[in-house]
């Protein structure tokens, strides 16, 4: 358990970072780029298919896919493929919550730089 909390740990900072990195991004590229990160870091999967234990599918379907080929992606990628799908399926959920969200409590979208400048200046 003590190797899962640091892994979550860990793959948390990378979406933070990542999501840093986006921040100038448009949001219907970053967000659901953000979404599918965090659907490849934190999707668990069976070590083997008898196996109780769990580790990252992204994990298991590398090391699968370089060292067994005959199990190949095969096994997690379906998984992986799935999960990524529905992270990009839910984006536009989330989005209209957040737009219902905004306008119930009449928070209205930042101006932009460009937007300000066009505006007439006032003279004091």
């Amino acid at each position: 358990m003590n190797a899962w909390i640091i892994y979550w740990v860990g793959s948390a900072l990378l979406i933070l970072v990542a999501w840093r990195i986006a921040r100038g991004w448009v949001a219907w590229v970053k967000f659901p780029l953000l979404l599918i990160l965090c659907a490849l870091f934190f999707v668990p999967f069976n070590i083997h298919a008898d196996a109780k234990e769990m580790a990252p599918a992204w994990l298991i379907m590398m090391f699968e896919g370089v060292f067994v080929p005959s199990i190949g992606f095969g096994r997690v990628g379906p998984t992986l493929g799935i999960a990524s799908a529905a992270a990009v399926l839910l984006f536009p959920v989330l989005a209209g919550i957040v737009i219902v969200v905004k306008r119930a409590f009449g928070i209205a979208p930042k101006q932009d730089d460009s937007e300000a400048s066009k505006a007439p200046a006032t003279e004091a």
